[in-house]
């Protein structure tokens, strides 16, 4: 199966998704609430930030693959409409992410909030993701 990939809106979907990532993550959405939710201290933080370019970096090539998976999905799924973007991105994440992970709840103890924003999180990429890479071929 020979399925073109437009690289530049890859790129572009793997910047988008780093990017909602910061502001996701940021005190000014869910950043507090996850810091409580996921036990952090601030020793914890702070190593965390020393790593902040591994984990930038890293973060932009795992969400590439994300992508890439996401033209492969829209391609053997017809996608083309920003609907059809949406509807690929919400089953792709409940099947593959939401449900799966909620292991963490389930085995780990997490508390449900630090589920809910880490998987809310990914629901935004998703769907950006989706939207940028089948509406932009």
């Amino acid at each position: 199966m020979d399925i073109p990939v437009n690289y530049f809106a890859l790129f572009v979907a793997g910047f988008v998704a780093v990017g909602l990532g910061f502001l996701w993550y940021s005190p000014f959405v869910f950043g507090e609430k996850w810091v409580r939710a996921s036990g952090m201290t601030t020793g914890k933080i702070a190593q965390g930030k020393r790593r902040m370019p591994l984990g930038v970096i890293g973060g932009f090539f795992c969400q590439l693959v994300v992508g890439y998976v996401l033209i492969q999905f829209a391609e053997a799924f017809s996608a083309v409409t920003a609907s059809d973007a949406l509807q690929l991105a919400f089953l792709a994440w409940l099947g593959f992410l939401a449900v799966p992970s909620l292991h963490a709840v389930f085995w780990e103890g997490k508390p449900v909030a630090y589920w809910a924003i880490n998987v809310g999180y990914q629901l935004a990429v998703f769907g950006a993701m989706a939207l940028i890479l089948v509406l932009w071929r």
